[in-house]
């Protein structure tokens, strides 16, 4: 059994480092042995300790509230973004199904286009027999029909050449069409893709504040006090062009990121001497492909390959697309 304030105060350290407060005080204040002065002294430990778990639980639920905030913006965007999918999906699928009537009557042209070939060369046989006869037999009278034959096989003769002609025309303009819808195809599923991957980024990023995940793991900075943000990790981001209504969101999921957001229209409105001044403050550049003039477009490119800089190009000037284009910026 402890008998001084010494090996008191010792023990309640141990259960105060514990968390085993209420256990601990309880021990302290039912002694027998213990002190005044000590009880005075751990009082005054516990009450300090009472403000700092105030303040901290003050602060820990506006933490919540904020995170929560900004996780009920991501899933609006998100579902928004879901229901563009789905549109654009259905799209896909009609485009599919024009695409395969399309081939099944190219395929109709094709078989009909060997039948007229086929009749074509027979034609052309029965001409020649009917001119070898005409010209052996030419002075006699029995074979007098003949020649009549053979103008009737030439008129035929030349309607399925001309038919044939239109056919093979026709065939072209459909082939144009099909290798069009082909094209169409290749863009439609590439775009497919692409925005799956924005989805899993935005995904990504809305169980990031969800779960509120560790920020970079390669950081030398992480778990201290001098750490500037999550992932970014304070990079400088330049959004060259968008839609100015959507500046402000590009700013917030940016920021959310960890980074420092500038912008450049891209456009007119801003003058492109100003273009380069940014591209050199910036860590990072994102460029929409959708929302850009071609000189912003190239300008950016260029710069951000002499100084070896990253620099994404993004499908559109969505919020999504934004999401999977600073995620490729944090795994570069």
């Amino acid at each position: 059994m402890v008998t001084t304030d010494e090996e008191i105060e010792a023990l309640w350290h141990d259960d105060f480092l514990e968390g085993c407060v209420q256990s601990g005080w309880w021990a302290v204040m039912t002694h027998p042995l213990v002190s005044i002065d000590l009880v005075n002294r751990l009082y005054g430990q516990l009450h300090m300790q009472g403000h700092d778990s105030v303040s901290g639980f003050h602060k820990k639920k506006l933490e919540i509230k904020e995170l929560n905030m900004k996780v009920t913006a991501l899933e609006e965007v998100l579902g928004a973004e879901r229901q563009m999918y789905l549109g654009e999906k259905r799209k896909f699928k009609e485009q599919l199904s024009i695409l395969a009537m399309e081939t099944d009557r190219m395929d109709i042209l094709v078989r009909e286009n060997q039948f007229l070939r086929e009749k074509i060369v027979s034609l052309n046989q029965d001409q020649a027999r009917v001119s070898a006869s005409t010209e052996e037999g030419g002075q006699q009278k029995s074979d007098g029909d003949q020649p009549e034959l053979g103008v009737s096989l030439q008129d035929r003769n030349g309607e399925a050449a001309s038919e044939l002609r239109l056919l093979r025309e026709s065939q072209v303009r459909s082939g144009k069409k099909v290798e069009e819808m082909r094209e169409e195809l290749r863009r439609l599923e590439q775009q497919k893709v692409e925005q799956a991957q924005e989805i899993v980024s935005l995904e990504k990023m809305l169980l990031q504040f969800m779960n509120q995940e560790e920020p970079c793991q390669t950081c030398v900075d992480q778990d201290t006090g001098k750490c500037p943000g999550r992932n970014l990790c304070g990079r400088t981001v330049l959004y060259v062009g968008g839609l100015n209504k959507m500046v402000p969101h590009y700013r917030q999921m940016v920021e959310n990121f960890g980074g420092c957001f500038i912008h450049h229209d891209g456009g007119k409105e801003v003058s492109r001497n100003i273009l380069p001044k940014l591209l050199v403050a910036a860590d990072a550049v994102l460029c929409p492909i959708d929302c850009v003039s071609h000189d912003a477009c190239n300008c950016a490119k260029k710069i951000c390959k002499r100084n070896q800089k990253p620099f994404v190009l993004m499908r559109s000037a969505s919020l999504s697309s934004l999401a999977k284009g600073l995620s490729s910026i944090v795994e570069q």
